[in-house]
């Protein structure tokens, strides 16, 4: 392998690692104190209990949503977030 080669090699390298790197930050828990509260739909958890939950500016607490249709107006405090996933890109058939 000539110098060329593992130059790429080593970007390719680091390219894959980035990337690893990006998606565990996306499935993994973290405090709730880090979570966004800018009104951001998040995964979250409190005693082994999942939902998504947005946080309420004007009232400041946490709130269970359903996004795109709902939001359910009731204090909820979860212990650790994750981002939601993105939706899929195309629509899945019946």
């Amino acid at each position: 392998m000539n110098s060329v080669d593992l130059e790429k090699l080593g970007r390719a390298i680091d390219k894959i690692n980035s990337l690893s790197e990006a998606a565990a930050n996306r499935t993994s828990w973290r405090p709730i104190t880090t979570a966004p509260k800018d009104g951001t739909p998040i995964l979250a958890i409190k005693n082994g209990v999942q939902a998504t939950v947005r946080w309420r500016k004007e009232e400041r607490y946490w709130t269970l949503c359903v996004p795109g249709t709902f939001t359910l107006y009731h204090d909820w405090d979860p212990q650790m977030w994750m981002p939601l996933p993105p939706p899929p890109k195309e629509e899945v058939k019946k």
